[in-house]
């Protein structure tokens, strides 16, 4: 594990520990968003100490899974790497609605809480479900196979960092059934074992990888201008594509 995993993986619990910390054992109320901009009257309607266990609770808690999660996807145990960091949006959105009641002001004089307040709770509810929504598409789009065709004169790599590559522009193709060591991605996208878009490989140099490196075999291709390893969404059909692309080069 280099450094700069090191860092991702303990710096962001670290801050979340500090920061809860400071909030309920410190009783740094002013920490917490929202309650920091009330006006003293305000203030003074708040229960800040279940306030500030609950927040301090919360920061404990995201901590915690990121921690698990950044651990776990670094081991490449990407499912369970990816559920901690997705159970961020429940804790949140716990403790956002439980907060509710540890504020005076979000209540009428009946106890009850105004409709007001619901409907700020609800649409911030929404949006963090529409963010989540979102993140598990592409998440999901992501981890996809790759979809590569061969059309007549082409071959088209379609989705992120797709490019389509001129028959007339490969120099060589070979079918390998090992990588030479990634050494870090420039501009590209890493979801799981499915790398798209900018690397930089040993031996090799700047290289553009569509493959999930879980599934030997992968086609390599070099061009006048750039190099590529590709494979498509099984071994059987990889070792196809090849096949057919070479055959569409000699003719």
């Amino acid at each position: 594990m280099g450094w700069l995993e090191i860092i991702t993986l303990f710096l962001p619990t670290i801050v979340l520990f500090f920061v809860g910390y400071l909030i309920r054992v410190r009783k740094m109320y002013w920490l917490i968003s929202g309650y920091n901009t009330m006006s003293a009257e305000k203030k003074k309607r708040v229960d800040t100490e279940n306030l500030g266990i609950l927040i301090g609770n919360m920061c404990f808690v995201l901590g915690c899974l990121m921690f698990i999660g950044f651990l776990f996807i670094f081991l490449e145990v990407f499912t369970i790497g990816f559920v901690a960091l997705a159970l961020f949006f429940p804790v949140i959105i716990y403790t956002l609605i439980t907060a509710q009641k540890y504020d005076g002001t979000n209540f009428n004089n009946a106890g009850e809480m105004k409709n007001s307040s619901k409907v700020v709770v609800a649409i911030i509810v929404v949006l963090l479900l529409a963010l989540f929504g979102f993140i598990g598409s592409m998440i999901f789009k992501e981890i996809q196979p790759i979809s590569i065709s061969l059309e007549q004169d082409r071959l088209t790599i379609a989705g992120s960092y797709g490019q389509s590559v001129p028959f007339a522009d490969i120099q060589e193709i070979q079918l390998v059934e090992t990588l030479p060591e990634i050494q870090r991605r420039t501009n590209g996208s890493t979801t799981g074992y499915v790398l798209r878009g900018h690397f930089l490989m040993s031996e090799v140099g700047p290289v553009m990888l569509y493959l999930d490196r879980e599934k030997p075999p992968f086609i390599y291709i070099e061009t006048v201008n750039q190099k590529i390893y590709l494979s498509s969404a099984t071994p059987e059909l990889t070792r196809e594509l090849f096949d057919t692309l070479q055959a569409k080069l000699k003719n």
